[in-house]
């Protein structure tokens, strides 16, 4: 049985040209990313989590990802470079993801950015495995 919750490695922002910010300042459009993962039967093979959600000052929770469908429900290609930031890899030798929280297929696009107003803001993010497992972790940052 699987007792251990997903990791959130890291919590980041990125700009409206989806280039990451190594601060925790931002201005205007932005995104959100998290750089996380779980185990699957062993520790050495890293998946993205099976749930993916997040509350943004304390609002409503919105789901990123459940992984019971592809994102486009047919091809596991389209929507990749949505989901996925440009610094993820995933291959044999390097499995780190930079998941997208703006990511969101109901849209006309499958990236939206955050404008929020000036001033410090928090998101919440939850991740979850299959099995039920959670984490969360909080990020805070300003908007100038």
């Amino acid at each position: 049985t699987d007792t251990s919750p997903p990791i959130i490695e890291e919590i980041g922002l990125f700009n409206n040209k989806r280039k990451i910010i190594s601060k925790n300042t931002v201005s205007g459009k932005h995104g959100i990313y998290i750089v996380a993962h779980d185990y699957i039967l062993h520790k050495s093979f890293k998946l993205t989590p099976y749930f993916i959600s997040y509350s943004l000052d304390h609002g409503l929770e919105k789901t990123v990802w459940r992984f019971n469908f592809l994102p486009s429900m047919t091809n596991d290609l389209d929507y990749i470079h949505d989901f996925y930031l440009k610094k993820s890899c995933g291959n044999y030798s390097c499995r780190k993801f930079f998941i997208n929280l703006n990511f969101d297929t109901s849209s006309k696009q499958a990236t939206n950015y955050f404008e929020l107003e000036k001033g410090p803001h928090t998101i919440n993010v939850k991740v979850m495995d299959f099995a039920g497992n959670t984490n969360q972790k909080s990020f805070s940052y300003i908007v100038k």
